[in-house]
């Protein structure tokens, strides 16, 4: 959930929304973070990935197995949807219409 002040944060939330769906990480929150504090995007991407705003190209994993203390490289778990449980249509929302 995010929540936009009357001053707006400057990110377009919706324009990816679409393409974005069931393709975003708990990863991208913390690239989000350093978005809404004015950091260098550039930067921030190379070093810990996309915002939560951008085009995902999150390949549907999950990381199984990771250990940077004991110098393990992660464990990527493929994710599939058909098999996955879904939320009732009733937990979703239609996008609001922008007003252009």
């Amino acid at each position: 959930m995010a929540i936009d002040g009357r001053e707006g944060s400057g990110l377009d939330w919706n324009r990816h929304l679409p393409g974005n769906r069931g393709r975003t990480s708990h990863f991208m929150i913390f690239p989000t973070l350093l978005a809404l504090m004015g950091y260098d995007r550039t930067a921030t991407e190379r070093l810990y990935g996309q915002a939560l705003d951008q085009a995902s190209r999150d390949p549907d994993t999950f990381n199984t197995l990771f250990n940077a203390r004991l110098n393990r490289k992660p464990t990527w778990q493929a994710i599939e949807p058909a098999h996955t449980v879904q939320p009732p249509a009733s937990d979703y929302r239609e996008a609001p219409a922008s007003a252009e």
